[in-house]
């Protein structure tokens, strides 16, 4: 016959209640204990997170503040470049050039200067010759030696003037002009009777060209002052074209306008008495000149022209 054992725990009610007891509590604490832990590495995480986003923030911050201080300096900045390039020759035929740039910018307040010099030698050895050329100017005056017999309208005229309408008193004849050469003729081409008892002759006197400009006389022994015609040039001046002696122009003491001389002249055919006269061209000259003839009438001319 089997024997029959009673578990300690029918045995010992009470027992066995307090070591269940007592294992409840371990569990109990050993739970409390692993929440704890559990906890305080969920705080500690949280803590470095929170530290972590704080510190991205920043830097990501500080990086975003650089970016757009970069990108509004390149959008705001006034740049300026100056850039400053000489050059110079020297005695062996060398080149040095220096260049500066200078830029400056106005949001930055920064100037930065780069200076660049190269340099560079040339040697050239040549033989050269030296021409020189000498142009001289010079101002001629061709003259035709005029014909001495009859004359008709010559050129220049200033004035066209027949015995038959001549005063017999002294009068004043003025022509003004504005040169258009350097050079300039007056002439008077005169015929009378040669003493053919029309007493058809010309008294010219005070003969005179004023460069207005500045108020100067030009022209020589303009009122026979010399008691020649100095100065003067004569063409057909001869007995011969005259038809008798002493006709042709010459200087007397009388009749004259003022002075002690003047010009008488009588020939039969024309002669000339001219004077040529540099001029400035652009300025204005006044010409002047007192006339009259021996007696009114006849078929006889005087001529004076300007060329």
């Amino acid at each position: 016959m089997a024997n029959v054992r009673y578990s300690d725990w029918s045995s010992d009610p009470a027992s066995t209640t307090q070591g269940s007891q007592s294992s409840v509590e371990r569990i109990v604490w050993t739970d409390n204990d692993d929440d704890d832990r559990i906890n305080q590495k969920k705080s500690f995480a949280l803590h470095w997170c929170f530290r972590c986003c704080i510190i991205g923030s920043l830097l990501a911050g500080i990086g975003l503040a650089i970016v757009l201080t970069f990108w509004l300096t390149s959008k705001t900045a006034a740049t300026e470049t100056l850039v400053v390039a000489t050059s110079s020759f020297g005695s062996t035929n060398s080149l040095a050039v220096s260049t500066s740039v200078v830029t400056s910018s106005s949001s930055l307040a920064t100037v930065s200067t780069i200076t660049t010099t190269s340099s560079a030698s040339t040697s050239t050895s040549s033989t050269s010759s030296t021409s020189s050329t000498s142009t001289t100017s010079s101002t001629s005056t061709t003259t035709t030696t005029p014909s001495c017999g009859s004359v008709s309208n010559p050129p220049g005229q200033i004035l066209n003037l027949p015995s038959a309408s001549a005063p017999s008193t002294y009068t004043l004849y003025t022509y003004g002009f504005m040169a258009n050469n350097s050079l300039a003729t007056l002439s008077f081409i005169m015929a009378g009777d040669s003493g053919g008892g029309g007493n058809f002759h010309w008294l010219l006197d005070q003969v005179s060209v004023n460069h207005t400009n500045v108020n100067a006389e030009i022209l020589i022994n303009g009122g026979f002052e010399t008691g020649d015609l100095n100065g003067w040039t004569q063409y057909c001046n001869t007995n011969a074209n005259c038809f008798s002696t002493g006709f042709y122009a010459h200087t007397v003491s009388s009749p004259c306008y003022a002075g002690t001389y003047c010009v008488y002249d009588g020939c039969r055919n024309f002669d000339y008495l001219i004077q040529s006269f540099s001029t400035v061209i652009g300025d204005y000259y006044s010409i002047s000149y007192y006339l009259r003839i021996g007696n009114t009438g006849g078929a006889e001319h005087i001529y004076v022209t300007l060329t």
